[in-house]
Formats: structure tokens, sequence, C-alpha cells
């Protein structure tokens, strides 16, 4: 169990940093971003690079999580993409998996993303990398971070309240004992 110490995220503060074009990334709000298929004819050489950083306190673990969706209505399931909090990297790609045929249109289901990270310095990298085939858009939505605590396990608490008594215990134990010495009498 962790016990929550704030959340870290706004995306205004991040930085589009997509190679070669940049402007293919619309932030919504401070936790939501919509990333814009490139609009050439090699896919591949357009990596849409959304790159924030934040405050870390080293060996803390963070809660990170968000939801992505590909907005495609073409059933194309050509996107990849990662995420990266540091040196640790969380796979995207099952965002562009999986859609459904409704109504005509082909559908992506949201895919929530939820996973634990240990930050290892006082500042932290961040990003999302994706490329998008043309036309495919995917949406970033609930993007948070929160810097987590362990909380304290039951059994600690009852280990410390177990071993407290024993020490009363044996104190008073102690006591009456040294009230209990019997006087010793010379033998004749």
């Amino acid at each position: 169990m962790v016990q929550a110490q704030g959340y870290f995220v706004n995306l205004y503060d991040w930085k589009d940093e997509s190679i070669p074009y940049t402007g293919l990334i619309d932030i919504a709000s401070s936790n939501s971003a919509t990333f814009i298929g490139s609009y050439g004819e090699y896919t591949e050489f357009n990596q849409l690079h959304l790159n924030g950083s934040m405050n870390t306190t080293p060996g803390e673990m963070y809660d990170i999580s968000f939801t992505l969706q590909d907005k495609s209505s073409t059933g194309d399931d050509g996107g990849i993409g990662s995420f990266y909090f540091g040196n640790s990297e969380t796979s995207l790609d099952g965002a562009f998996l999986d859609s459904s045929l409704t109504n005509g249109a082909y559908v992506f289901q949201p895919v929530n993303y939820n996973f634990f990270v240990v930050a290892t310095s006082s500042t932290t990298a961040m990003s999302f990398n994706l490329v998008l085939d043309e036309g495919l858009d995917a949406q970033l939505s609930d993007f948070s971070i929160i810097e987590t605590t362990p909380a304290p396990e039951p059994s600690s608490g009852r280990l410390v309240a177990y071993g407290g008594c024993m020490v009363l215990l044996a104190r008073q134990l102690q006591k009456l004992f040294q009230k209990r010495k019997p006087a010793l009498k010379p033998i004749a």
C-alpha cells in the first residue's frame, strides 16, 4: 500500500521536440494532448516527441497513469510508441492494436496505463515518443504522476506494540524481584 504525496503533471511545461517537424502535438490541457500522424510519405522519419522533466527524490517511488487511444477511423494499427521516465521505458504499442468495426467505422478502445517507477536522480527526464501513420491521431488523457511513500504494514505496527509491552513487562518483573530478595542468614 502507498500513500499519495501530490500530483506533478503540467504538459504546458513540456516541449514538442518532434523530428523533423514540430507542431503536430496539440496540448489540450495540463494532462492531455493529441498526437497527429505525420502528413508525409515516410512516416518513420516523423517521430513525435513530447518531452518534459520534473524534480524527483532519488529512491522514491512514483505512480504514473494515463490513457492513450488511437483515434484512427481506418482500422489501421499503424502506430508505435514508448513512454520514458528516466531510464524506465514502457511500451505504448498496445494502444494501436485490435480495433473493432462499429457502425461502419473502426474504433480503438482507450488503453489505461498505470505503473510504478523509482527515481534515480533529483531531476528526471520524461517523454512520450510516438510514430504514427499518416492520418492517424492518438489521444493522451488523464496523465498524472504521484510521488508515493510506502505505508507502514499493519504487522510492523503490531510488532512494535508487542515489543513495547514486553519492555514494560520486563521492567515490572525486575522491580518485583528486587523487592522480594530474601535476607541471607549466616549458617551456624
